[in-house]
Formats: structure tokens, C-alpha cells, sequence
């Protein structure tokens, strides 16, 4: 039986949804849907809005109880003081608001609070004495009463609403802000008679595709954890909207450190990336394992974000969306798919177009690596649409993902991206594939009989790529 991932927020520390080891957690659903919020709120008044809608008071306990005393005693004194016939009449209205809000997502956690404002008027007690005639005064109808309340509610859901999204929004915008100004990249490289300087509006988010099968290679380090076989790096401009993909071949060779399992460090030692995420604890320090590796192929671009996916969760995503349309450049017979016969990928065939390989080939990997792009691009040109008709499906898709996935990206954070994505009319994204050679080398010299396939990059090249993606030309 497969464990599930689970997913984090700011900082670098996960909200554990991931693997949990066949256990079922109650997860906090997040809905919200673009609406424009009022003018002149101040994002500082949402909870006082929310909660009090502006004029609500809320009694202690004892200051009731008080109340209800020196209540009790005005109406003794009345009634032995008057002998005259007198009127006495009690109001006493109970409204009850309740409003979600949805607050800051912090330290790897998503809370949700549900506040209850309570509105208590005391009874008043009118005492008036009458001699000679009694006045009546004129009531709301109660219907019409009924019907004000449910129009005040609806209006205060609607508007807590937009004030949510742009919460989500601007919290997301300022987390990443955060994580880009603490980056120091203001050197200027020189490259091909040409200057360079780091594009700090760029926000790196690593990706990678977890297959938890046994692993075939086993050392005294490694934890049956299964690998990355899928590993990209987005490079988002927040001033332009613009993204960018670089895939990274799973069997690309990268330094990456080994610690003992009391996060002592040992050494580095020189791996295939996908192995990378196997030296870790199959949650936080496994992603950061495969984060890390990708950074340092990539000359050290710092990567702060990453998002990992079970590759098991690729089903209910393409469903989400109403499956992926595309032109197969493999055929898997036993499920529908002929190589150069468009398809609109369902359920397990998303999956195993992304997962198949052909192991008797050394090239097999990287072959499915450009499907993988293939794949993840057809899935964007399926999800912008449903996005610009409906902006509430991107919490609905992080929902769906948090039951398969570990990360350490907020709503706060996705709903940012997204929005400035959509806001400059971005529909698309470039890719980027990574040139090199593939040789084949048995891992365990004591077994020659099983090899493994090595991914060396063509250094030129990758630093070319490198600088499109995250720098900016200033000559």
C-alpha cells in the first residue's frame, strides 16, 4: 500500500502530509473564490471585520451576571414602589455570527479558526406609570426582520471572501519576497563577452516526481524510500509573470552530503540525482537532499521552494483538470496509448505515460524525462483555462495535491504565482532540456552485472542555460 505525502509552508520546514505510513489524517480543506474585497479595508481590519462586523461587543461571565442582578433588583424596587398599574417590558436579542477566516500559514502548518462572535443586549426594562392611557409603539415585522439578517450575512460571506484572496495573495507575495532578499547574487558574471546579473524577481521551485518502489541499489546510507525520477526546476518572474522550466535527467551525477541518522555529517559522495532523495527521511530532509543536489548542477542558483509529488497522485490531478489532451511519443498497448495517435489521458494512463520506461535501453530515462515535459506542459495548457474561469480551482488543486505531496509552499505562496501569472496573461512556459552523454557503470564492483546509467551535462551548455533562465543580460 502505497503512504501518502504531505505538504509545508514558509520557511523551510514541511507541513507533514507526506508518506503517512498508511494512516488517514483529517485535512484542512482551503476554499476561496476571486471576488474584488470592498475599498478603504485595511488587511489589518479583516479579523476585526470578520469577527465583529464592525460593532459587536462581547460580555464576560460576570459582567452577565451582573447585569442580570442589578436587573433583578430594578425590578423588585419597581414593583414596591408603584401602586399604580404600570407597563413592563423585556427585549432581549441573541445574534449569533460565525465567519471563517482564513489566517497567516506559518512554520510549516495551515490553521484555520473559526471565531464566534457573540452579540448580547441586556434586557432593557421599561417602567413607565400610567394614569390615564397606554401608548403602543409600532415592530418590524418578524419576516422582514429574517430577511435583513440573511441579506447582512450574505453580503459579509461574499466580502470575507475577496478579503481572503487577497490575503492569501499579498501573504504569499511577501514570503517569497522574503526568501529572495535574503539571497546574495549581486556579482556580475561574464560569460561570452557578455554580463550577467542574477534576476532577483526570479523564484526557483524545485519539482520532483516520487516513485516509492524498492529500490535496486542499496549502501549502508541509503533508506528504502523509494527515488526522484522526475526532476524539473520552474523559475517563475514575479515582475513579468513569466515562467521557465529546466528539466534535470534523474541520472544526472551531483555531489550530495550523507549524514548518520543523528544528522551528523559524514562525507559527500557522488550519486545519480534520483538517488539523492533515498539519503534522507523520505519527508523534509529528503526533499531538501534533492533540492540541494539540483542547486548545485544548476552552478548553486539558490532554490528555496520545492514541491515533491508522489507519483501516484498524478491520476486524481489529470482528472481534476478533465484529463490531458496530447500526441503520445510512446505507445503502452495495455493502455490505449499509440505512439502518434492523440489521446486525452484518463485516470492510470496519466500515470503510466509518465512513469513507463524501457529498462533494456541506456537512454530509457531520458526519453521519458522529454515525456514528462511533454506531459506537464499539455496538464498547463488544460489548467489555465479552468483557472481563468474559475480562479477557486487552484485551492481545490492544492488540496487535491496535499493528499500525495510534500512541500514547503503555502496556499499563500501558490496563490500568488498563480494570480501573477494570470494578471500578465501568461498562458504558456519555455522548457529547457539539459545536453550531455550517458554512460554505463555497475555502482557495486563486487556485482558487475548490474549497471546503471550516468548523465554527465555538457558544461558549456548548462551554463548558458542557467544564465537565460535566472540572470539577466546588462550589456
Amino acid at each position: 500500500m502505497k503512504r501518502q505525502i504531505d505538504p509545508n509552508l514558509s520557511s523551510n520546514e514541511s507541513e507533514n502530509i507526506l508518506f503517512s505510513d498508511g494512516t488517514t489524517e483529517e485535512k484542512t480543506e482551503f476554499k476561496l473564490t476571486e471576488k474584488t474585497p470592498s475599498h478603504g479595508r485595511k488587511q489589518d481590519d479583516v479579523e476585526n471585520l470578520l469577527l465583529n462586523n464592525g460593532k459587536s461587543t462581547v460580555k464576560s461571565g460576570s459582567e452577565s451576571k451582573s447585569d442580570a442582578d442589578s436587573q433583578s433588583k430594578s425590578e423588585e424596587a419597581t414593583e414596591h414602589h408603584h401602586s399604580s398599574e404600570h407597563t413592563h417590558s423585556h427585549s432581549g436579542e441573541h445574534s449569533h455570527h460565525h465567519s471563517e477566516h482564513s489566517h497567516r500559514h506559518s512554520s510549516g502548518s495551515h490553521h484555520h479558526h473559526g471565531e464566534h462572535s457573540h452579540h448580547h443586549s441586556s434586557s432593557s426594562h421599561h417602567h413607565s406609570s400610567h394614569r390615564h392611557s397606554h401608548k403602543k409603539k409600532s415592530k418590524m415585522p418578524k419576516w422582514l426582520k429574517v430577511i435583513i439578517i440573511i441579506i447582512l450575512i450574505i453580503a459579509l460571506i461574499l466580502g470575507g471572501t475577496g478579503i481572503a484572496y487577497t490575503v492569501l495573495k499579498n501573504e504569499g507575495k511577501n514570503d517569497l519576497t522574503s526568501v529572495a532578499q535574503t539571497t546574495d547574487l549581486n556579482e556580475i558574471i561574464t560569460y561570452n563577452g557578455h554580463k550577467y546579473q542574477y534576476n532577483e524577481n526570479i523564484v526557483p521551485i524545485a519539482f520532483m516526481g516520487i516513485d516509492e518502489r524498492e529500490l535496486e541499489y542499496r549502501d549502508e546510507y541509503v533508506n528504502n524510500l523509494g527515488c526522484a525520477d522526475a526532476d524539473m526546476v520552474a523559475a517563475i518572474n514575479t515582475a513579468t509573470g513569466e515562467m521557465k522550466v529546466i528539466a534535470v535527467p534523474r541520472d544526472t551525477v551531483v555531489d550530495i552530503d550523507i549524514y548518520s541518522s543523528s544528522g551528523v555529517f559524514l562525507k559527500t559522495q557522488s550519486v545519480q540525482l534520483t538517488i539523492s532523495y533515498a539519503y534522507g527521511d523520505g519527508k523534509e530532509q529528503s526533499c531538501n537532499n534533492v533540492t540541494k543536489a539540483m542547486s548545485r548542477i544548476l552552478y548553486n542558483v539558490p532554490i528555496d521552494k520545492y514541491f515533491a509529488l508522489d507519483l501516484s497522485g498524478i491520476a486524481p490531478l489529470n482528472d481534476a483538470v478533465g484529463g490531458v489532451t496530447l500526441t503520445p511519443t510512446y505507445s503502452i498497448p495495455d493502455k490505449g496509448i499509440q505512439e502518434g495517435v492523440p489521446v486525452t489521458l484518463k485516470g492510470d494512463m496519466a500515470e503510466a505515460y509518465v512513469r513507463t520506461r524501457d529498462m533494456d535501453h541506456a537512454t530509457s530515462a531520458l526519453e521519458r524525462g522529454d515525456r514528462q515535459v511533454q506531459y506537464v506542459k499539455a496538464f498547463a495548457d488544460a489548467l489555465l483555462p479552468v483557472i481563468k474561469k474559475d480562479f477557486g480551482v487552484v485551492s481545490d488543486l492544492y488540496n487535491t495535491a496535499k493528499q500525495y505531496s510534500q512541500t514547503n509552499l503555502s496556499l499563500n505562496n501558490v496563490t500568488y504565482l498563480a494570480s501573477v501569472m494570470l494578471s500578465n496573461g501568461i498562458t504558456t512556459f519555455k522548457t529547457y532540456t539539459l545536453d550531455g552523454t550517458v554512460d554505463l557503470r555497475a555502482p557495486d564492483p563486487s556485482n558487475p552485472d548490474y549497471v546503471n546509467a550516468y548523465f554527465t551535462p555538457d558544461e558549456d551548455k548548462l551554463m548558458q542555460t542557467v544564465l537565460d533562465v535566472f540572470y539577466t543580460q546588462i550589456d
